[in-house]
């Protein structure tokens, strides 16, 4: 049994390449896995964004990518709270696919997506649960810290019949990597946690 958690810009591109191998991967393997999103919205994370998408570093756009950010990770975790934890991710994983196919993230783009899930937008003007979606965001910042997470995307995989071993990849990942992780208790390109 893998665990996998999945630290991503909730608009990241290379994050969604990346969810995408890992989750292929182990889905051609046959190989049982639990996944854990974890969207991370920071100074460095906008910064990196900006520079992957060959924008501007002016201040406004630095604001309103970090306002597209925060809005995607408020969303996920309002989703996860009131959806599921599987609705909340496949939102992401199809907002991060739209934006690769050069989409531009706006609230019309939301609204369709959440449609495609089958989910009323309306649902998530509701402000009832925004104490809760903050503690959720908290929480994970803390997960984000315990782990060391420095840049997105950053993949951590543990593999619970190999001695709990855990692997961190940062940055995107190979194919060939992950299959060594998969398969080899370890290798001397990846890191050990």
């Amino acid at each position: 049994m893998f665990e996998v958690f999945f630290f991503v810009n909730p608009l990241g591109t290379l994050c969604y390449h990346n969810e995408q191998t890992v989750i292929s991967v182990l889905n051609e393997q046959q190989l049982s896995a639990s996944y854990h999103l974890v969207p991370v919205v920071s100074m460095a994370n906008i910064q990196t964004d900006l520079r992957r998408r060959g924008c501007s570093s002016c201040l406004q756009q630095f604001n309103q990518t970090a306002a597209a950010m925060k809005q995607a990770q408020t969303d996920f975790y309002a989703l996860k709270m009131l959806v599921g934890n599987k609705k909340a991710r496949r939102f992401i994983f199809n907002l991060q696919a739209k934006l690769s196919q050069q989409a531009t993230f706006s609230q019309m783009l939301v609204d369709q997506l959440l449609h495609q899930l089958g989910i009323n937008p309306a649902l998530l003007a509701n402000q009832f649960c925004q104490q809760t979606v903050e503690k959720a965001i908290q929480h994970d910042q803390q997960l984000t810290e315990q782990f060391g997470i420095q840049t997105t995307p950053t993949t951590v995989i543990y593999n619970y019949e190999k001695n709990q071993t855990g692997h961190i990849f940062e940055g995107a990942i190979s194919r060939a990597d992950l299959d060594k992780v998969l398969t080899v208790n370890h290798s001397s390109s990846i890191h050990l946690l």
